[in-house]
């Protein structure tokens, strides 16, 4: 069995704070959030792998070439009927931005082949009927997403319809955009615990 690791920048310093904040509200509205034990973060690459070590390896050919760079948060967006959950997923929008997306195609391109099934079975145990692009990149990348057609973003929380509308127009108090400098590339681990958690960083340096 492989072992799970996600690529990832980390939000600035406000919107982690009101990730957690909000997090906290969706749990005690609903008696659970599915994204709330993970570490905040804004994922460029997630899947399962034989080891850490090659992976590091090659995350660190990738980022060796990238300089610091500005990224943007956008405000709150609702990923409507999230296909991993069949809910609604609430997370802070990140700006696609060339230096975000060329850094996340090449990470990808380079772990991809490291790759185990892991993911993949699990993706299709969750979800059995994929749309037909989802299926593709599931083949592909091991995930329901791939480079062309992701969204950069910081999950908050997933909400039932139910819940979502009260929840969305509670929390628009932390709806703001935010620019910030992205200074390291961050990898976490998941181990038998309920969410991804920050194992190491690294600093853009070039």
């Amino acid at each position: 069995m492989g072992i799970p690791l996600l690529i990832a920048v980390n939000p600035p310093k406000e919107i982690a704070e009101n990730i957690v904040k909000i997090r906290k509200l969706i749990a005690k509205r609903t008696g659970k959030n599915t994204y709330g034990s993970h570490d905040p973060h804004i994922t460029l690459a997630v899947n399962s792998f034989p080891n850490f070590s090659e992976v590091e390896r090659k995350v660190l050919s990738v980022i060796k070439k990238y300089k610091p760079f500005s990224a943007k948060i956008e405000g709150l967006h609702t990923f409507s009927f999230d296909p991993i959950l069949n809910a609604n997923t609430i997370a802070y929008k990140v700006e696609r931005t060339p230096e975000l997306s060329n850094l996340q195609k090449e990470i990808m391109n380079k772990i991809n082949p490291l790759r185990t099934e892991d993911q993949a079975k699990q993706l299709l145990k969750q979800n059995p009927n994929p749309s037909k692009e989802n299926m593709k990149n599931i083949r592909k990348f091991g995930y329901l997403f791939g480079h062309k057609d992701w969204i950069f973003h910081a999950s908050v929380g997933s909400v039932s319809n139910k819940h979502y509308k009260e929840i969305w127009e509670t929390i628009q108090k932390y709806n703001l955009c935010k620019t910030w400098r992205v200074n390291n590339i961050f990898i976490f681990i998941h181990l038998g615990d309920d969410g991804f958690r920050l194992f190491k960083k690294y600093k853009l340096l070039r």
